[in-house]
């Protein structure tokens, strides 16, 4: 019984090591290197889980783009990383966002700012 469970294990173990479908995020660094090794758009998604860690603030496809169009990694990620000062835009004019840790924030998607007169929606943009 206990080899049968030891067996188990070692091919399930394998069978998510070696799954292509199972991938991990990639770095706005990994990215840049994969576009100028000519990796096209498919192949990096795959590669990336169609996700970039350390740019929360663009889409892979974006990123892509920024590399694409000989930005370094640097342009890429004061464009694409993380919103210090996030704010949302109205027509009364902005207010503060909270934003948690780990939640993404998207620029130009809608947001609200509470009033005493209620709520008043608005874009999403960053100030930083």
């Amino acid at each position: 019984m206990k080899n049968r469970r030891k067996l188990f294990l070692f091919i399930f173990t394998s069978i998510v090591l070696a799954n292509p479908l199972i991938g991990v995020a990639c770095t706005i660094e990994e990215v840049v290197d994969m576009v100028s090794d000519g990796s096209g758009y498919d192949a990096i998604r795959r590669g990336c889980d169609r996700r970039v860690d350390d740019a929360p603030r663009c889409s892979l496809r974006e990123v892509i783009q920024f590399a694409q169009a000989d930005k370094d990694e640097y342009d890429i990620k004061e464009r694409c990383g993380l919103c210090e000062r996030p704010i949302c835009n109205t027509q009364y004019g902005p207010c503060v966002i909270v934003v948690s840790d780990g939640s993404r924030f998207r620029e130009g998607g809608p947001c609200g700012c509470a009033t005493p007169m209620g709520y008043i929606p608005g874009r999403a943009a960053c100030d930083n």
